[in-house]
């Protein structure tokens, strides 16, 4: 069930504290824009009277249960009440937006913990870590020139034989990038259609995550992959399974677990049209031996490392447009690096006393040098005063002719593009790679 497609839902639906008070209505999904549930009537309290109509203090439901025309239970999470109402009529016509939908489970609170198994695919993920599970064997006659036949073998993919690799984070949580083959012959074998890609798997095996709790590493894992691509990543499916969800074959046959799929309104994004993998800043293969470790520390939350990590991305990802709140980004992301990293080693070398403060042209000037064995920082020449200056000039608003190397537009642009470099150098080391690393890392940039 994709996020990019339209999907409507009717059937009956209803408060989880009153299952008694069932209302038919049209749940609809509109990708990018919204998760609307239009209601002939409403909920009613023990009064009678609907429930959000006049009071404001109704107007958000935590939870809202539906049954569609395929017997599927829904949850719908977080839903906010509008309604019209005609004084001819008998009926209101209520409306709730709703922030997810769980189809297939009526979940008793959103943070009740389960152990679930998340499924979660990304247009951008089978083309960083390609699948690689189709093998085509092709046969050529006698003469070795003609192709007589071609053969593609599609193994079963069971157990670790469908793991690309995997690696246990903070908190035990457990994350694989797996590869998956579907085939469907089509109607009588006319249009058969065969597909490899390659997947994200979130579990905590024998304590079990909440949804939210699965959405914050989904999403930690999104800004990693919007890295390595620098795009501007989203999923584009989600699906759960939950252990107590499934049918039980007889003859000690394998259970079947029903899938609970996940809609949620997600904000369009900007992307090139084309999809370029040679663009990417690195893909898995690159460093397949590094890789899990990287991800490790990057989905870690003890190391304090987020907010840069944000700052580090948004500057990286594509943009249609880069201005001065991109470069003031990147600024304040290398400033806090040295704050949380670097500051206290350095007054101490130096025997600097606390009150005073180290300038930005000195944060600078010591990141340079301490990355000057990385080829990429040694070639730059980047202009401090010109980063001061600008700073100044766009956090301050101060008057131009007292920051005469203030640069704006192209000149901007590429002063932003260097400050860029040494980010991503410093986020790659605290990451734990090495100085060596970095610069085969970086002089790969396509």
């Amino acid at each position: 069930m994709k996020l990019s497609e339209e999907h409507i839902f009717k059937g009956y639906w209803w408060l989880p504290t009153n299952p008694n008070n069932k209302v038919a209505g049209i749940l609809t999904y509109s990708p990018g824009e919204r998760m609307c549930l239009e209601l002939i009537g409403g909920f009613e309290n023990a009064q009678g009277e609907y429930i959000g109509l006049f009071d404001e203090k109704n107007k958000s439901i935590p939870l809202i249960y539906g049954k569609d025309s395929n017997a599927k239970e829904i949850t719908l999470v977080d839903c906010r009440s509008s309604f019209s109402l005609n004084f001819s009529a008998d009926f209101p016509v209520m409306r709730y937006s709703a922030r997810m939908l769980i189809l297939d489970k009526h979940i008793g609170d959103l943070d009740e913990s389960c152990e679930y198994t998340a499924y979660i695919r990304f247009p951008e993920l089978s083309q960083w870590a390609p699948p690689g599970a189709i093998e085509q064997i092709v046969s050529f006659d006698q003469a070795g020139k003609d192709i007589e036949s071609s053969t593609f073998v599609l193994p079963t993919l069971r157990g670790e034989e469908g793991v690309i690799f995997s690696v246990t984070c903070e908190n035990d949580v457990q994350i694989s990038i797996c590869r998956s083959i579907t085939y469907n012959s089509g109607e009588l074998s006319l249009k058969p259609d065969l597909e490899q890609y390659s997947y994200l798997e979130i579990k905590r095996p024998g304590v079990g995550m909440s949804i939210p709790d699965i959405f914050h590493e989904l999403y930690k894992f999104q800004q990693f992959l919007s890295l390595a691509t620098k795009r501007n990543v989203q999923f584009e499916s989600m699906y759960l399974k939950d252990p107590d969800i499934r049918q039980d074959f007889r003859d000690g046959q394998k259970s079947y677990y029903f899938p609970i799929h996940i809609l949620t309104v997600q904000r369009p994004v900007f992307n090139p049209t084309k999809l370029n993998r040679n663009k990417f800043l690195f893909r898995y293969e690159d460093m397949p031996d590094r890789i899990p470790d990287l991800m490790a520390k990057w989905m870690s939350d003890s190391d304090n490392l987020q907010p840069i990590k944000s700052h580090l991305v948004d500057s990286l990802v594509y943009k249609p447009l880069v201005g001065s709140v991109d470069f003031l980004q990147v600024v304040q992301a290398i400033e806090g690096v040295w704050w949380r990293f670097r500051e206290d080693e350095y007054r101490v070398v130096n025997n600097i006393p606390k009150r005073k403060k180290t300038t930005l042209m000195t944060i600078l000037q010591e990141i340079q040098k301490a990355l000057s064995d990385i080829l990429k920082v040694s070639s730059m020449s980047l202009d401090v005063e010109a980063v001061v200056d600008s700073r100044n000039y766009y956090s301050h608003f101060v008057d131009k002719s007292k920051k005469p190397k203030t640069l704006d537009g192209l000149q901007l642009y590429d002063l932003t593009r260097q400050l860029r470099t040494l980010l991503l150098c410093l986020v790659f080391e605290l990451l734990g790679l090495s100085h060596t690393e970095i610069n085969i890392l970086m002089s790969k940039q396509r």
